[in-house]
């Protein structure tokens, strides 16, 4: 008997699994295409050859990833479950000693792989692909693949001034530098300015820097500093940090990211939100699994695989709608991130619940 069921928990677990990764594939499948059309236009203006348009929908694909994963996990758990109602095979389950509570183990028990594979295509791939993305727009629309133009005349805090980097071509290399260095009253007590420097050895080699010195009231020091050493918390890693898309970036350099505001006194608040929705995306898979048990073994068991499907669609859309709107409403109205990330998530959990206690307590609804 029990290795019966064994059998029927790698049964259930291979069933759930085919049908999310059957959902999952039609929904990339469909943001593909439009990508892919979308795309068509640079061809007509022949920025882009068919070629590099399908190389550029090929990299798009992991942020449809982690865009798609929960929905499909709903719907492929609806989908699969219903399959297995539609066969009669869920009863032949429970004849042979199945119980709910051990169809609903082995469910979950899929969602544990679902996590595994979200941490890594959030840690790993997505950030990866979205970076060589990135870089090959920038080669297509500037010609070079290490000049876009986003990377001209940023100003960043570094210590207790101000740094404007005309043009960094690479973030081992930079051009134009002006720095800023300010007074307890944030008054300006010199300006240091020189061509370039060049990331060696962990510190940053100045050949020449001109500097204009304010600290003295009667009189500006103009003097030529040879071999200048330049004292920055800043370093290759966290210039290319700053510099891209939050939303793209690994747990690990948004942790980076916010560590670096706090340690200057800025508002890190928009990457510590950012930070916790991937943390916490995982559990929201999970959820997603565990609704679709709600729907297939609660009031919703007999309305037929169609129905559930369509009214799975539009939790899914719901949950997505909450999501972006509770982004936007908590850095608006500074809540703190960690709750800014519960709250949608709790929020749909209580809603799926009134739901399925609506439905309960009044048969006749939908």
């Amino acid at each position: 008997m029990i290795r019966m069921h064994k059998i029927l928990d790698m049964y259930i677990k291979k069933s759930i699994l085919s049908s999310i990764s059957i959902v999952f594939l039609i929904l990339i499948s469909l943001s593909s295409i439009i990508r892919l059309i979308d795309g068509l236009r640079n061809f007509e203006k022949k920025t882009y050859s068919i070629i590099e348009i399908f190389f550029c929908t090929f990299l798009s694909l992991p942020k449809d990833f982690e865009l798609f994963l929960p929905i499909s996990i709903l719907l492929g758990g609806l989908l699969g479950l219903g399959v297995l109602e539609i066969r009669n095979e869920l009863v032949i389950m429970k004849v042979f000693g199945l119980s709910y509570f051990q169809i609903t183990f082995s469910v979950v028990k899929v969602s544990v792989f679902i996590l595994i594979l979200h941490i890594m295509l959030n840690e790993w791939l997505l950030p990866g692909s979205q970076y060589m993305l990135y870089i090959y727009q920038g080669h297509k629309e500037y010609n070079s693949y290490f000049f876009p133009e986003k990377n001209k005349n940023l100003w960043i805090i570094d210590n207790n001034g101000f740094v404007c980097i005309e043009y960094m071509p690479t973030t081992n290399n930079v051009f134009g530098v002006n720095l800023y260095y300010l007074t307890k009253d944030k008054k300006i007590e010199k300006i240091i300015y020189f061509k370039d420097a060049t990331y060696i050895n962990k510190s940053w080699f100045v050949s020449s820097a001109i500097e204009l010195n304010f600290s003295d009231k009667t009189h500006i020091v103009n003097r030529t500093v040879f071999h200048y050493k330049w004292n920055t918390i800043l370093t290759p890693d966290l210039l290319s940090i700053i510099t891209t898309n939050p939303r793209v970036l690994s747990v690990s350099k948004l942790f980076s990211c916010i560590k670096y505001f706090n340690g200057i006194n800025q508002n890190s608040q928009y990457y510590e939100l950012i930070f916790w929705n991937k943390i916490l995306s995982p559990l929201t898979g999970m959820i997603m699994l565990i609704i679709s048990l709600l729907y297939s073994f609660g009031p919703f068991s007999k309305k037929k695989i169609g129905f559930r499907l369509f009214f799975g669609s539009i939790i899914g859309f719901l949950f997505y709608v909450l999501h972006q709107f509770f982004d936007v409403f908590c850095v608006m109205h500074n809540i703190y991130p960690l709750v800014g990330s519960i709250i949608p998530v709790l929020l749909f959990i209580v809603i799926n619940i009134v739901i399925v206690f609506y439905k309960i307590s009044n048969f006749r609804f939908i």
